[in-house]
């Protein structure tokens, strides 16, 4: 093995966890460095994460993940376990050359595979395990302080990095800007109407869509298993389900296999935690949120992005907005 990284992995694992000539293979490595690896040992499947930079420069939002993964896990919630180490650990910190020593979890394997669009019956099960998911985690007391995903993170901070690439003097980039703003503020006055009332508020998954849950058939029904909380935090129900619902950002959500695997989640979702209106109200702006916290997200981790590349991306997120806009209040 050649890779330091992987190189280091094994031997963590080997004398940590008692592992035996593991079998490692990267899964794949996120805009946030984060890098995933599958782990067979004596034949048993398990999935490691090593942090990137967000997980090293704040290990207790690793530590608040997987807290919030063994309460669901103990409380009955099909999701993808921490194993602790022989110590009874989550989290072993890995020295790399070059940055900061790094948070590495090993979690339970999640069987089955990602299908989208899903079917109508699936997304129902997956839209009320969700929902099941947010009232099971409304009891847990962390030990460690979780991200927040209020209006600054998902709004405001996505701003900030966007604007170096927005020039004042140009027409398109001017009005591009105030496109961009007007949504931000339409959707955190939106926001703001939600009351910290009926589970509107708590733990939240952070990324869940289709590519972070796995339907496995199981005796006569679906097995589905929630993994992936690497961005797990407190913040609007509502907008957890962004990811989810992402489809209504734009077209896509006419295609009739996409849209009737939306409403089935809803629906599912709201048989178990009805929504409040205001909740309701906020589902495209929630949609919004999304597009603001991916553009942030690239620009905050991607190191080598073309400035023109930037600026058209831009241009057409506007005109996205422009096209789909919010209601006015």
């Amino acid at each position: 093995m050649n890779d330091p990284t992987e190189a280091a992995l094994r031997q963590l694992l080997i004398d940590a966890y008692g592992m035996t000539e593991p079998e490692i293979t990267l899964i794949r490595t996120a805009g946030d460095g984060n890098q995933t690896f599958k782990i067979v040992a004596d034949g048993t499947p398990f999935i490691a994460r090593i942090y990137g930079e967000q997980g090293r420069q704040n290990p207790e939002w690793a530590q608040y993940e997987l807290e919030l993964l063994a309460h669901l896990a103990k409380r009955g919630i099909s999701v993808a376990a921490p194993v602790a180490d022989r110590a009874g650990d989550w989290i072993q910190m890995l020295p790399l050359e070059g940055t900061l020593p790094a948070p590495v979890a090993l979690f339970l394997f999640a069987d089955g595979g990602v299908e989208w669009p899903t079917t109508p019956s699936r997304a129902h099960l997956l839209g009320a395990s969700f929902a099941q998911m947010h009232l099971a985690a409304d009891s847990l007391y962390p030990t460690t302080d979780p991200r927040i995903f209020d209006a600054k993170r998902l709004l405001y901070d996505p701003l900030d990095r966007i604007r170096p690439f927005l020039e004042d003097t140009d027409p398109e980039d001017a009005a591009a800007w105030q496109t961009l703003t007007q949504t931000a503020q339409r959707t955190a006055s939106l926001f703001a109407m939600i009351p910290h009332v009926d589970g509107a508020f708590g733990p939240i998954h952070g990324d869940l869509h289709q590519g972070n849950c796995h339907f496995n058939a199981a005796g006569d029904g679906d097995q589905l298993t929630f993994f992936d909380f690497s961005n797990a935090g407190i913040g609007m129900r509502v907008y957890d389900l962004s990811g989810f619902l992402w489809p209504l950002r734009d077209d896509t959500i006419q295609n009739p296999g996409i849209k009737a695997a939306c409403d089935a989640f809803l629906d599912g979702y709201r048989r178990v935690r009805p929504l409040l209106q205001e909740e309701e109200d906020a589902i495209p702006a929630s949609v919004k949120a999304r597009d603001f916290w991916e553009t942030g997200s690239w620009l905050e981790f991607d190191k080598n992005v073309d400035p023109e590349v930037v600026r058209k991306g831009l241009h057409s997120l506007a005109a996205q907005f422009r096209r789909f806009p919010l209601p006015d209040g």
